[in-house]
Formats: C-alpha cells, sequence, structure tokens
C-alpha cells in the first residue's frame, strides 16, 4: 500500500513538473530592428507616443498562450489622436533564431486599436521571410502604414517593417486567432500615466502552438514605428519546475531500490 502511495505521488509529481506555465520578461532595449536605420538625427529610442515599456510572455508546455505589453502616455496629445491614430503591428517570432520569422500574429486591420472581431490571426511561416527585408518583398513599412495614411510627415523610422504584407501570396498557414484588449481609452490614462494591453492567443488545433523552446528572437512595433521591440529571449522552466521532476525522480528511484530488495 505505502509502494502504491509513493508511485502516484511520483507520477503526480513528474506530471506537474511537465505541464509548467512559465512567464518569460522581455524589455525594449532595442531602438531599431537589425539592418534598418533612423532618420538622420532621431536615434532616441521613443518619439511621440506611447512609450513601449516591455512586458511578458505566458507559456504553457512552451506554446506561447498570451502577449502583455505594457506602455506609458509619455507626452500630451489630444484625446482623438491617442483614440484613433495610434495602431499597432504584428509580432513576428523566430523561434530557432536563425534570421527568419517562423510565426506571426498579424493584426488585419492596422488602423483599429481596440478590440475588433477576428482583427488578429496567428499565421504559421512557411515562406522563409529573413528579419533584415530591406527591398520590403514581405513587410509593410511605417511609411506605407501611417505616413501615406494620415499624410503626415517626419516619421522617425521611416522604412522600418511594421506588418507583414501580402498574406495572400505567401505560403502561410492560419493556426487560430488572437483577441486583443485594446489600448486604455485616453480619458483613462493622463500624461505619464501607464496600461497594459493583452493579446490572447487560441489555436485551431491542440498540435498547433508558437513553440518557444530555448533562445528565440521577438520583434514588434507600431504602425508609426515610433517605437520598437526587437528582443532576443531565453525560454527556461522556472527552478520549481526542476524540483519537482527531482522530487519524483528521486522516489521513482527508491521505489527502484525498495523492489530490487
Amino acid at each position: 500500500m505505502k509502494c502504491c502511495t509513493l508511485l502516484l505521488l511520483a507520477l503526480f509529481l513528474l506530471t506537474a513538473g511537465s505541464a509548467h506555465a512559465l512567464a518569460v520578461e522581455f524589455g525594449d532595449n532595442s531602438t531599431i530592428w537589425p539592418g534598418y536605420t533612423t532618420t538622420p538625427g532621431s536615434d532616441k529610442d521613443v518619439h511621440g507616443i506611447p512609450d513601449l515599456l516591455g512586458g511578458q510572455l505566458q507559456l504553457t508546455n512552451n506554446n506561447l498562450m498570451s502577449i502583455r505589453l505594457d506602455y506609458t502616455r509619455n507626452e500630451f496629445t489630444t484625446n482623438s489622436f491617442w483614440n484613433t491614430n495610434v495602431g499597432f503591428g504584428d509580432w513576428f517570432f523566430d523561434t530557432n533564431n536563425d534570421g527568419y520569422w517562423d510565426y506571426v500574429v498579424h493584426n488585419t486591420n492596422y488602423r483599429a486599436n481596440g478590440p475588433a472581431s477576428d482583427q488578429w490571426v496567428i499565421y504559421s511561416l512557411s515562406t522563409q521571410i529573413p528579419i533584415t527585408d530591406t527591398d520590403f518583398t514581405y513587410y509593410w513599412e511605417s511609411n506605407d502604414l501611417y505616413k501615406n495614411m494620415l499624410n503626415l510627415s517626419g516619421i522617425p523610422r521611416q522604412g522600418h517593417p511594421v506588418g507583414l504584407k501580402g498574406v495572400e501570396s505567401i505560403d502561410v498557414v492560419q493556426i487560430g486567432t488572437a483577441s486583443y484588449t485594446g489600448l486604455v481609452p485616453a480619458s483613462g490614462i493622463s500624461v505619464g500615466g501607464s496600461g497594459s494591453t493583452l493579446w490572447t492567443l487560441h489555436y485551431d488545433n491542440s498540435a498547433d502552438g508558437i513553440f518557444l523552446d530555448g533562445y528565440f528572437t521577438m520583434g514588434f512595433t507600431l504602425t508609426c514605428a515610433n517605437d520598437v521591440i526587437f528582443e532576443q529571449l531565453h525560454a527556461v522552466p522556472e527552478p520549481g519546475t526542476f524540483v519537482l521532476l527531482g522530487i519524483g525522480l528521486g522516489i521513482l528511484g527508491l521505489l527502484v531500490m525498495h523492489r530490487r530488495r
């Protein structure tokens, strides 16, 4: 009876250690993506609003389940500008650090900054899309999605990638969608105030997912590229996971020794 109890305990600990949640924190440590430039004299981290601070990736069994982005309203702008002209680009992931994007969480409506039905789609990319694509074969650039649409000048990162272009003409597979909480309305965040927005990923098949194990690269920016995220990160289990696995394996080892005696 005692051996059975120990065996069940060991199996429980091994299961708990193998099915784990993992939080990967990221910051804002880059001013541009590799291979791109800023307008001369515009090499600051952030130009205008909002100021992206970083955030957190939430993983379950190393599959990406949500993205939290933190930001501040760092300058005064009219509420109408904050509410209508601040739009987000796509989230890109290079899962094996080979210089090519493997997945994208794609914004199908770059002008919408609030929750919208079917706005975000998750694609697995079979076409090799290099991180540095200065010919813009596969990217929308900041000029396309912001300067030209709104007829504004002074974009500090002109010609910077912001989103995936030509989805219908490249080899992609839709593996899910993402729900999105949207920006905090201008009435709810004052100058100097902070906020967060959350993308929750929903996969079409339990076998699909953005699998992040070990070192990977992530890229993101707004449609105006006023502030960019480009981070090389490492997804490793929390120490507690290894402790659970170690205890479970230790109990199994003791049971084997006991049976041999």
